[in-house]
């Protein structure tokens, strides 16, 4: 997804050659806050299939997705001047993409990326995958990143139906979530691992009380604790 966390090996260069910026060793990125071009680019690609550590201690990822983006200067620093990079560079990085995480910034059960659409439509609020615009509440603080989205005092976290799913194997955790029948107002968080080498994910459902189909969480008119 566009809003994702990622793990990636890559380097930077302009059009000329001149590498600008690379890494060594993989490195954990947020999609939010990196160039543009990178939030539309990566999620076309694979992530590893799997990983496991090498005979010297390092980590090896096998399978993973790995490319070239030619960005424009608008889908990179555009105006802005940076010491290696020069105003309204067009940008060149090769890069394999190693992991990937769906995030949830604020915490509220919502994945980052679904708060970039609309309701009843259900449709991307403007199709630029930009979190920075949409606020509900107007408090100048974006809904990816604001735990109470419509500013009714109920957090959203609350106004939204939370069932765990726990399973000691992944792969059976993977099996049982995809068994799942799911309605447009209700997805699955990423999967996860506690301390206890078991596996979870939290299947949430938008609650919508009054049936206009805008979930509660965004309907200021009808606040609700649900949990």
């Amino acid at each position: 997804m566009f809003s994702d966390k990622v793990r990636v090996n890559y380097s930077g260069s302009l059009e000329d050659g001149t590498t600008f910026d690379s890494s060594s060793n993989p490195v954990n990125f947020d999609l939010v806050y990196v160039v543009a071009g990178w939030n539309r680019v990566l999620p076309e690609f694979n992530v590893a299939s799997s990983f496991g550590s090498n005979p010297d201690g390092t980590v090896g990822f096998f399978d993973y997705g790995m490319g070239a983006m030619f960005l424009p200067s608008g889908l990179g620093y555009f105006a802005d001047y940076l010491p290696s990079i020069p105003s309204y560079s067009n940008l060149i990085f090769k890069f394999e993409l190693l992991q990937a995480e769906v995030n949830d910034h604020d915490g509220d059960y919502v994945s980052s990326y679904l708060e970039d659409i609309s309701y009843p439509a259900n449709e991307d609020v403007d199709g630029d995958f930009d979190l920075f615009n949409n606020d509900t509440d107007g408090d100048l603080t974006p809904d990816f990143a604001d735990p109470d989205d419509d500013g009714d005092g109920t957090n959203t976290a609350n106004e939204v139906e939370v069932t765990k799913y726990t399973n000691t194997s992944l792969a059976d955790l993977k099996n049982e979530i995809q068994e799942v029948s799911l309605n447009n107002m209700q997805f699955f968080t990423a999967i996860k691992e506690k301390n206890d080498g078991t596996y979870y994910a939290h299947l949430v459902t938008l609650v919508d009380t009054n049936g206009n189909g805008i979930p509660n969480y965004l309907d200021a008119t009808e606040s609700q604790k649900v949990n």
